[in-house]
């Protein structure tokens, strides 16, 4: 399965649309575009998840950090470029290019499931969040962890930035998770980033969904 696509948002006419991100660019910035990973990791109360997927892993920061800790690992992101730089790495066991959703609903149809997804600085360039966590409660095993970090502001539901990231109301956030059948874990206040040397308020969640799937086969 291969999926063709760009990476990161670019804001034109009303519109988000897909730009493709150069890997170089991205890596030379390696060391602040690990902490949303290492953020995650330190939260998430699983000893040893057998199958995990990192969403937009993009050149494997997330990857490197799960590896120590779990059994098989997939990753997918838009870029192919970005798939190349994370395949060196070798520390995934299955990679994709493909656009996120798509590949959730493959995995879904395929009866893939996964004990935890990661979505690490992700979920910022998505207009649809709702979808995403519908999507994502489809691919999980009964019981499975939805781990990820979103960028908030202090009004109601979602807003576009100036900056072309999405943030969320953090009782929007509840919201959403509620509605695809997770339970909020923890939504712990964190900043992801900084723009022009200001902490951006974010936070950094775990939740379980507790909705029973139907019978399906482990990520392979």
């Amino acid at each position: 399965m291969h999926w063709s696509w760009g990476r990161r948002p670019a804001y034109t006419g009303g519109v988000t649309k897909l730009a493709t991100w150069d890997p170089a660019q991205y890596l030379r910035w390696s060391d602040h575009r690990l902490r949303p990973a290492v953020d995650l990791v330190q939260r998430i109360p699983l000893a040893r998840p057998a199958h995990i997927v990192d969403l937009g892993c993009g050149t494997g920061l997330a990857g490197a950090a799960f590896r120590p800790w779990v059994g098989h690992i997939t990753g997918v992101d838009l870029s192919s470029r970005m798939i190349e730089e994370a395949r060196k790495k070798q520390c995934y066991d299955r990679l994709e290019a493909g656009e996120m959703n798509l590949f959730l609903l493959a995995e879904a149809a395929e009866r893939r499931r996964y004990d935890l997804v990661v979505a690490a600085d992700v979920l910022v360039y998505m207009a649809d969040f709702p979808g995403a966590a519908a999507k994502i409660a489809e691919v999980l095993a009964p019981g499975g962890l939805f781990a990820f970090t979103v960028e908030t502001h202090s009004g109601l539901g979602m807003i576009l930035g100036e900056t072309l990231r999405y943030a969320h109301a953090p009782a929007h956030v509840e919201e959403v998770l509620s509605g695809a059948g997770f339970a909020m874990l923890s939504a712990d206040p964190d900043s992801i980033r900084s723009e022009k040397g200001v902490p951006v308020p974010s936070l950094v969640v775990v939740a379980r969904h507790n909705q029973p799937v139907a019978s399906a086969r482990g990520a392979p």
